[in-house]
């Protein structure tokens, strides 16, 4: 029997504005009405209900819409629920292990294009670096984790980053170029890693490689964080197991 009849269209209608928000990113009242032609009225009332509810955003200057922070909140809440944190811990602990230094899991926030660390495993060796706590966020510029994090990024999405970021220095060696950081994430995409060396804290190298999902796009990264003294002498191989960290984890979802 055809489930047609137990469909509710305006339910319809309210997932095409989201889904057409998610492809279009930002779009005036006008603009929705006729890419999904519908009558004015029923897109005002399916806006201004998920507004309401925080599932779309209305700029005050622009009057566009875009997705609104409850899908974000939402779409945090299964992302923590499913196997991939628990099968990162697993892969985080081993590299940690394999070095004694702290290994991270880490994904973009791309509401404020900064860097949020969702899992990691403290290594045995402490001291000389500072340790980011679960839950804490980072400027994706400043960091290797960061940056690839950033090879993930469409050229929109990039254009927004640094319209909208500041790109201050924490250190000497923290890129704020636009057209730096622009070269350095073209050679991340080609090699498969990233290396920050002083760019966050002084003395201190990150060695991090990019996170595929099934479809090939960057949904986290990995990252082996510790004392230059420490991670320069078997650098290589820091880089070689770093990588395949993230490529291992990229497997176990789908990536091919």
């Amino acid at each position: 029997m055809s489930q047609n009849k137990y469909q509710i269209p305006s339910i319809h209608k309210a997932i095409n504005v989201l889904e057409l928000l998610k492809q279009q990113e930002s779009l005036t009242l006008k603009e929705i009405k006729q890419e999904l032609d519908m009558p004015i009225s029923t897109c005002y009332n399916i806006l201004t209900t998920l507004e309401n509810r925080g599932f779309v955003q209305r700029s005050v200057d622009t009057g566009h819409y875009s997705l609104g922070m409850t899908l974000m909140h939402f779409g945090l809440f299964i992302y923590n629920n499913i196997d991939f944190k628990k099968m990162g811990k697993h892969y985080l602990g081993k590299l940690s292990e394999e070095f004694g230094e702290t290994a991270y899991l880490s994904i973009i926030d791309k509401s404020s294009f900064k860097g949020l660390v969702i899992e990691r495993h403290q290594g045995d060796r402490t001291g000389l670096v500072y340790s980011r706590n679960t839950g804490d966020t980072f400027p994706i510029y400043a960091s290797g984790t960061g940056k690839s994090l950033m090879s993930g990024l469409s050229e929109d999405e990039l254009q927004v980053f640094f319209e909208k970021t500041e790109m201050i220095s924490y250190t000497s060696n923290t890129i704020t170029d636009e057209e730096t950081l622009r070269e350095e994430i073209k050679e991340i995409i080609k090699e498969g890693y990233a290396i920050s060396i002083s760019a966050y804290e002084d003395n201190v190298i990150s060695v991090s490689s990019p996170i595929s999902d099934s479809l090939g796009r960057v949904i986290a990264s990995v990252s082996l964080v510790g004392p230059i003294n420490r991670i320069d002498p078997m650098l290589d191989k820091v880089i070689y197991m770093v990588k395949k960290t993230a490529m291992d984890i990229s497997k176990e979802i789908g990536y091919q």
